[in-house]
Formats: structure tokens, C-alpha cells, sequence
């Protein structure tokens, strides 16, 4: 199928066929067709095309279905059921067009998601011990084929920022941080919320963060990073107001989740507990979040229980109990999880990530993480992270 105004390609497959299945393959054919026209004659997805440097309409069919599985995977599905779904897709556009480069970034994180759940301690059901082991060279494979067939510097700076971190190569760290930040463009890489939040660039990254917003308004991901950010440079009112526009126009589960945090930075505490109730389905993060609520209250007697709870459920692994116990001020609780952690060798990763979510300055005390300490001070970037609000259970 070629379009006939530009000789764009739009579709070709070949057919081996008998008489018995004819029928069956003039579905076939008739189905990718219908699809193929419904690709190229809506301008809003042609555009979409064209900006991914598509030409091949099939592949973006594909690219299409797979990325609406990965955002659903990031807070309306379970995250490692999607993100395999999407790998499917991501599989099938990589065969056609392996020299597009976002699709390896996109292809990378169940990878991660893998790393991260090993390292904290939950083995996640259908993956073997083969496909855990092999996560870290598949997602360092897929960054460094992202790279090289980035399209523009813009973009290829951010997948230089995200490699570097993954690999742990963390020395300038700092230095490539600001240079992906200066970038114009959509692209927002995997990890630039975590690395500039993580490590002082949150005013920059936010602005960066509302331009990306801009370019899809209806991305959930893209109203939580913006919240979040709001919140950790300390702006508890804008960090609501984007909670609450955006849970408005592209509603997910972790924009709820940024959203409980912004009512509980204002001491709305009730309200928080009812968003919590109404909005937030999976058992052991609304018990999480009843927690940060009771620990913003000094709450000490409720907190405990609440946590006594989390470690019961505990079906993350030491992932939110982590980050819990540094929200009520158990000290020694997130020092020994901690310490675990940063023993695995995507740990120091994990860690970061933890901290990112915690939002309580330094969820654990530095000696308790040799390897996290040391790529700290190889990196020359600052620690602890500004807190996004005050926790009175916690004095460290």
C-alpha cells in the first residue's frame, strides 16, 4: 500500500496460501488494511509519526498498542504483567525497525522493574532465575542501542544521562545532568526525574518537566513528575493544583498517590485519608500511605500499627516498608533494609529510586550503604535530597 500524493509506504506483506484458507487471509489482509488507514488518516497520529521517526505504519501500529500497555503499566495495571505485555509489541517494532531508538528505552524497563524487585528482595511470579540474572545486560543492550540510533542530540543526551547512571559510571555525573536538562525536545528519558530530583536539579528538571507536559497533556506520567517535582522544591500549592488538574484530565493511580501527598504536605489529613479510600486499590500502598498520613500527624501509636501491618503484607519486598520506617522515623528499621539493599548490584540504583519516592530527605543514614556512598562520592553530587515536607516522627 503506498500513498499516492508522497509515495509514502504505508503497508506490504507477503502471502503463501492455499484455496482452504483463502478466506482467512483475505481477513487477514483486510484487518491490516482497516488498521494501517485508520494509522494514516488520523493527523494526530500521523504527526505522532512522523515525530518518531517512523516511515513503517505497521510499526507504529505496533508502537502504539505496546505504549498504551506500558502507561497502563505505570498505575493502572499491574506493573511487570504490562510492561511484558508491551515487551511483545516493543519486540515486534524492534524486528521491523531496529534502528528506532525509543523503542529500546521503552523495551528497557521491565528490565529494570526486574533489577529493582530483585534487589529489595521480591521475586516477582513468571520470571525464572535465567530471566533475572540476564536483566541487567538486556537493559544496558537496550540503552546502548537506544543511543546509537538516537535521531538528534536531544535526545541521545538523555540516553547518555540514563546509561551512565545505570551502569554506575557516576563520575560527571552532575556535568551530564545539566547538559540533558538544557535540551529542548519531548523526550524525557527513564530516569532524569529520579537523577534531578534525586540530586538538586529539581527546579530545573520542573521546567523542563511542564514543557514535556505540553506535548501530551494527556500522558498520567507526565502530571505526576511535575507534581512531584512541585512538591520537592517545597511548592505544596502548585504541587496540588497539577495533582488535582491532572488527575482530572489523565487519572492514574500514582497521580493519586502524588496527590495524597500534596493534601498531606497541607495538612489536610481527613481528605487525604478519603482519596486514599476511594482511589488507591492496591492493599499495601494504601497502608503505606495511611502511614505517611498518621507520621505527619506524630502520630507515633497509630504509625506503629500501621507498620506493624506493612510487614505483614510486605508484597514488594523491603521496598515500601523501607520507605515507610524512614517516614515514621525507625532509624535503625530502614538502616538494616537499607543495608541489604545496597548489598545487590543494581542496590545503589534501588536505593536512589527509594529516595526519590520517600521524599523525606535521606531515608537512611549514609554508613549503613558502603557502595551507595561510594558512587556519591565518585559522582560529587550533593547529599542528603531537600525533603518534600516535614515528618515529625523523623530526626535524621
Amino acid at each position: 500500500m503506498i500513498r499516492a500524493n508522497d509515495g509514502f509506504h504505508l503497508w506490504s506483506e507477503n502471502y503463501d496460501s492455499t484455496s482452504t484458507d483463502t478466506i482467512a487471509v483475505q481477513e487477514n489482509i483486510a484487518e491490516k488494511i482497516a488498521s494501517v488507514l485508520d494509522v494514516v488518516l488520523d493527523e494526530r497520529k500521523r504527526d505522532a509519526m512522523k515525530q518518531a521517526g517512523l516511515r513503517d505504519a505497521e510499526a507504529f501500529t505496533l508502537y502504539q498498542k505496546g505504549i498504551e500497555v506500558y502507561e497502563r503499566a505505570h498505575g493502572e495495571m499491574n506493573t511487570m504483567e504490562g510492561l511484558r505485555q508491551a515487551n511483545e509489541y516493543f519486540d515486534q517494532v524492534i524486528e521491523r525497525v531496529p534502528t528506532f531508538s525509543q523503542v529500546y528505552l521503552d523495551h528497557s524497563d521491565l528490565f529494570i522493574h526486574m533489577l529493582n524487585d530483585d534487589a529489595v528482595g521480591f521475586s516477582q511470579s513468571g520470571f525464572t532465575a535465567e530471566e533475572v540474572a540476564n536483566a541487567y545486560p538486556a537493559a544496558i543492550a537496550d540503552y546502548e542501542a537506544a543511543q546509537q540510533h538516537a535521531p538528534s542530540s536531544a535526545p541521545r543526551r538523555m540516553m547518555e544521562l540514563d546509561l551512565a547512571y545505570l551502569s554506575g559510571n557516576w563520575r560527571g555525573l552532575g556535568g551530564r545532568i545539566e547538559r540533558a536538562l538544557d535540551e529542548s525536545g519531548c523526550n524525557e528519558g527513564n530516569w532524569t526525574t529520579i537523577i534531578a530530583d534525586g540530586f538538586g536539579y529539581s527546579e530545573a528538571f520542573l521546567e523542563r518537566a511542564l514543557r514535556i507536559l505540553e506535548c501530551d497533556p494527556r500522558r498520567s506520567l507526565s502530571w505526576f513528575n511535575v507534581s512531584r517535582s512541585a512538591l520537592r522544591m517545597g511548592d505544596k500549592d502548585e504541587a496540588l493544583r497539577l495533582a488535582r488538574e491532572g488527575t482530572d484530565i489523565a487519572p492514574c493511580s500514582w497521580l493519586s498517590m502524588a496527590l495524597v501527598r500534596s493534601l498531606v504536605a497541607h495538612g489536610r489529613h481527613e481528605e487525604a485519608r478519603r482519596e486514599i479510600d476511594n482511589r488507591i486499590e492496591d492493599v499495601e500502598v494504601a497502608v503505606a500511605l495511611k502511614a505517611l498520613v498518621a507520621a505527619h500527624e506524630g502520630d507515633q501509636a497509630r504509625f506503629n500499627q500501621l507498620f506493624e501491618v506493612l510487614k505483614s503484607e510486605k508484597s514488594s519486598g523491603n521496598y515500601w516498608l523501607l520507605i515507610v520506617a524512614a517516614w515514621g522515623g525507625l532509624k535503625e528499621e530502614a538502616n538494616h533494609l537499607a543495608g541489604q539493599i545496597d548489598q545487590h548490584h543494581f542496590g545503589a540504583v534501588t536505593l536512589i529510586s527509594i529516595t526519590e519516592w520517600c521524599g523525606c530527605g535521606a531515608p537512611f543514614e549514609l554508613d549503613a550503604t558502603p557502595d551507595l556512598a561510594a558512587k556519591l562520592e565518585e559522582s560529587g553530587l550533593p547529599w542528603p535530597p531537600q525533603p518534600a515536607m516535614g515528618y515529625p516522627l523523623k530526626d535524621w
